[in-house]
């Protein structure tokens, strides 16, 4: 075969796997929680008050499929939210290095010693309600790295409108893929709305409008998940449950005691929460502090 033959056939095949990698590429996932969802799984999380970089490391190994920062009950800084995002996913050694002292350690070394690489995925509460202003919350939620919010309080479609709007197109500085611009297009944007997104956009129903409203709340393009934070009836938690399967929107369970979870699933919700770090800071301490004090001789 001629050296020109040869050519050809190197220059093909360089095209056609530069093409095959550039289509695996588009496939990767970055938003593991989305995966996971579309694999049919159920997925667990947390509310997070400390944001500071210490505690993202602490959680990095934690297990968690997702946390959740909380914008709207603590201080609206998007500095401390950079910190724990920045600890979430340091990674100090190399893989081969971490692989190496893990299979050599003795068996009581456990995380988070040895942090796996897939770190809980971060969501964003939202610091303003559905009826405030909240596009640059979202836009700039999603720029810090997180990879979805939740607006509180949500009463009408035009809030998840909003969100759904300020969602496309969203430059994250994680999650961002810049040698392609159609590929950084297509993972920039609100899920399911676009089959590539990485972005979620969840609502949550927290008042009697917002019951009031469900209807127009479900069927605004772009919903990705519901939280069902505070409704009034178990007969109304029913209903907007039902509406969100017949629609193939992900939901929230409400409650956040494992015992109930199993029921949940049975139920239908995908999405669950335990609650709050500070909550299972002062329980675990609890669980060690009173028979501690019964061991002094203390009450």
């Amino acid at each position: 075969m001629s050296n020109i033959r040869w050519a050809w056939v190197i220059l093909c095949a360089t095209a056609t796997f530069a093409s095959l990698a550039e289509a695996q590429q588009e496939r990767v996932r970055q938003n593991r929680l989305i995966s996971q969802l579309e694999q049919g799984q159920s997925v667990l999380g947390l509310t997070i008050e400390n944001r500071s970089v210490e505690s993202g490391r602490w959680l990095r190994a934690s297990g968690l499929d997702f946390v959740v920062i909380d914008l709207e009950h603590q201080l609206y800084d998007f500095t401390a939210m950079r910190d724990f995002v920045l600890g979430l996913h340091e990674q100090p050694f190399s893989n081969d290095v971490i692989e190496h002292v893990a299979a050599s350690a003795p068996a009581r070394f456990s995380p988070p010693f040895f942090p796996p690489l897939k770190p809980p995925t971060v969501l964003v509460k939202l610091a303003r309600r559905g009826q405030d202003g909240i596009s640059f919350d979202v836009r700039h939620s999603l720029k810090m790295g997180a990879m979805g919010v939740f607006i509180p309080f949500v009463e009408s479609g035009a809030a998840v409108e909003t969100a759904v709007e300020a969602a496309k197109n969203a430059e994250s500085i994680r999650y961002v893929l810049r040698d392609s611009r159609d590929v950084w297009r297509a993972q920039n944007q609100p899920w399911p709305l676009f089959e590539g997104g990485e972005f979620l956009v969840g609502a949550m129903i927290e008042s009697h409008a917002g019951e009031e409203n469900i209807d127009e709340i479900l069927g605004t393009p772009g919903l990705s998940m519901v939280w069902l934070a505070h409704v009034s009836s178990e007969a109304v938690e029913r209903s907007i449950l039902a509406k969100c399967l017949e629609r193939g929107i992900l939901v929230g369970s409400p409650h956040e005691d494992p015992a109930d979870f199993a029921a949940d699933v049975e139920a239908g919700y995908r999405i669950f929460f335990f609650g709050w770090d500070r909550d299972l800071f002062y329980r675990g301490l609890g669980d060690v502090l009173a028979p501690g004090r019964e061991a002094i001789g203390r009450r």
